[in-house]
C-alpha cells in the first residue's frame, strides 16, 4: 500500500511540473517575442536591425509606416523566418520609400505560403491586448488600438457613429464623392458581385494618407469604417479595380 502511495505521489508531481513548466515555457516564449527584443538603427535610417527575435511558428518582421497614431503603408519585410530563436534580424530599408522615422517593427506568423502575405499572415499577440509591435526608434509598444483596419473584421459593424455612408456596386462607389467635418468616420458597404479593398490614392502604393487603408478584402455585405482626422481632399479607389475612383472631402470644423 505504501509503495503506491509513493507512485501516485510521484505520478501527481510529475504532471504538475509538465503542466507548469510548459505554461511558464510558453509564457517566456511570447515575452521573449517582443519584451527582449533590442531595435537597432543608424543614424540615416538605412537599415533596422532586431538583436533577437523568438517566434512559436515560422514567420516575418515587418517594418510599416506609423503616422499619428496609426498603422500605415508596409515598408519592408524581412526574410522568411523559421520558428525558434534568430539572433540580429537585419532589415535593409536604405532604399524604400514612406516615413521611415516614425516606422514601427510588427511580427507576423506565415500564412503557409513560406512568403509574405499580407492577407494570410497573421499578427502575432505577445497578449490578448498587446501585439508585437514596437517603435523602430523608441523601442516604446504600440497600443492593439493603432492596429485599425489591420485587425478589422468587415463581417462585424463597427460601434462608431457614421457621418457618411459609400455604397460600394458593380459601377462602383456610390457617392464617389462625399464632404464631411474633421474628425467624422465614413463607412464603405460592399453591395458588389466582388471583393471591395478601399485604399488612398495613388494606385498601388497608397501614399496619399497611408493610413486610410483596409489592408484586405471586405465580401459583399461587408464594411469598412476609417475615421478622418486630417482636413483635405483625399482621393480613394478599390485597389482590386483601380478604375473605380472616389473622393472624400474633409472639411475643418
Amino acid at each position: 500500500m505504501k509503495i503506491i502511495t509513493i507512485i501516485v505521489t510521484v505520478m501527481v508531481l510529475l504532471v504538475g511540473i509538465l503542466y507548469f513548466g510548459t505554461s511558464l515555457l510558453k509564457e517566456k516564449e511570447l515575452n521573449n517575442i517582443s519584451e527582449n527584443i533590442k531595435i537597432e538603427t543608424d543614424q540615416e535610417l538605412k537599415y533596422v536591425n532586431i538583436s533577437e527575435i523568438t517566434l512559436q511558428k515560422p514567420g516575418y518582421v515587418a517594418i510599416r509606416e506609423f503616422t499619428e497614431g496609426r498603422v500605415g503603408q508596409m515598408i519592408e519585410v524581412s526574410k522568411y523566418l523559421e520558428a525558434g530563436v534568430h539572433k540580429n534580424v537585419h532589415i535593409d530599408v536604405s532604399y524604400a520609400e514612406g516615413n521611415i522615422e516614425d516606422a514601427i517593427a510588427l511580427l507576423y506568423v506565415d500564412g503557409g505560403e513560406e512568403g509574405f502575405n499580407p492577407i494570410t499572415s497573421q499578427i502575432v499577440m505577445v497578449k490578448n491586448t498587446q501585439p508585437a509591435a514596437r517603435m523602430i526608434r523608441s523601442g516604446e509598444y504600440i497600443p492593439i488600438e493603432s492596429l485599425g483596419a489591420l485587425l478589422q473584421n468587415f463581417s462585424e459593424e463597427s460601434s462608431a457613429e457614421i457621418a457618411q455612408e459609400v455604397v460600394y456596386t458593380d459601377q462602383g462607389f456610390s457617392p464617389a464623392n462625399v464632404v464631411i467635418s474633421v474628425g467624422d468616420t465614413v463607412r464603405f458597404v460592399n453591395s458588389s458581385s466582388f471583393g471591395m479593398w478601399v485604399a488612398t490614392d495613388e494606385h498601388p502604393q497608397h501614399t496619399i494618407l497611408s493610413t486610410f487603408d483596409q489592408f484586405g478584402i471586405a465580401e459583399n455585405s461587408e464594411t469598412y469604417d476609417y475615421t478622418f482626422d486630417k482636413a483635405g481632399e483625399w482621393g480613394y479607389h478599390d485597389h482590386i479595380d483601380a478604375s473605380k475612383l472616389g473622393m472624400v472631402i474633409v472639411e475643418q470644423n
